[in-house]
């Protein structure tokens, strides 16, 4: 067990741990584990068609976040993304990643309660930058040749946790390692150059990505725990949603009742790093 340290009171700190203990636990082969898929999110990230009157802002990105519409955001949704997809022959997805939030895109932090079952694949990679060729390989690799890594390591659901945990076990001390982005002993894919990895600080090359197939059912299953973010953007998010004139005013109180019910205000800390603290807390093997 990793001690919890947060910026604010010994208080503070107690119930923001207890938080992530008291929402979203699954147990299987006996043993009380909690695992959350992680959206993070950059203030400047938004949708873009190509000109600025077609993009859409980070409020809206998070409000489809929240409210299970995940196959909106795929619509248009970063360019580059759907690029890599039809390059590597994938479908439009939604990516998370397992057990921790990536730093890049840390300024402000969704964790999902994970699925048990559905129309997704788990890689023991980031497929992006494997695809792109940002990850690098041991020995130089085209286009198709990277597009078969991915194929040859999604794991179907029924599979990936005893893949992630055998490994998990044998490349660090404990979990908490793997979700606060230490390097690991080596990677499950002798393919992937793991000393320039380490070297680049790319913990893409071995954070755990979920791929989710974008569409309606399935997204709808994605059910938000855990909302990492200041008042300052809860707020800006408020203020939004009430401009916006999306919601009725009875539902617009719901919603943000229920923003309220799952937001953490992460203090002087980054909120990536507030959550992967708090994940820290936390065995995910």
């Amino acid at each position: 067990m990793v001690a919890c340290q947060l910026n604010g009171t010994r208080a503070e700190t107690e119930r923001d741990a207890s938080v992530v203990r008291s929402l979203g636990c699954h147990h299987w082969e006996g043993c009380a584990q909690v695992e959350y898929w992680v959206m993070g999110m950059r203030v400047d990230d938004h949708l873009s068609g190509g000109t600025a009157d077609d993009r859409t802002s980070w409020e809206h990105l998070l409000y489809w976040r929240l409210t299970g519409q995940h196959h909106c955001a795929v619509k248009g949704y970063f360019g580059n993304t759907q690029r890599i997809e039809d390059k590597a022959g994938l479908p439009r997805n939604v990516y998370l990643f397992l057990g921790r939030c990536e730093p890049h895109y840390g300024e402000h932090a969704v964790a999902f309660e994970c699925l048990d079952k559905g129309e997704f694949l788990v890689s023991p990679f980031d497929t992006g930058g494997i695809i792109s060729g940002h990850t690098h390989t041991v020995q130089p690799a085209t286009d198709e040749q990277r597009a078969e890594l991915v194929r040859k390591w999604s794991f179907i659901p029924k599979a990936y946790r005893k893949e992630l945990a055998d490994w998990g076990r044998l490349a660090y001390d404990s979990s908490a390692e793997y979700t606060g982005g230490e390097p690991p002993r080596f990677h499950l894919v002798d393919e992937i150059d793991l000393r320039t990895a380490v070297d680049d600080h790319d913990s893409y090359a071995w954070d755990w990505e979920i791929r989710l197939e974008a569409r309606p059912a399935n997204c709808a299953h994605l059910v938000p725990q855990i909302l990492i973010m200041t008042r300052a953007q809860r707020d800006a998010y408020a203020t939004w949603l009430g401009a916006a004139d999306i919601l009725s005013v009875k539902k617009y109180a719901k919603h943000m009742r229920d923003v309220e019910r799952i937001r953490i205000d992460p203090g002087g800390n980054l909120q990536s790093d507030f959550i992967n603290t708090m994940l820290q807390c936390e065995q995910l093997w």
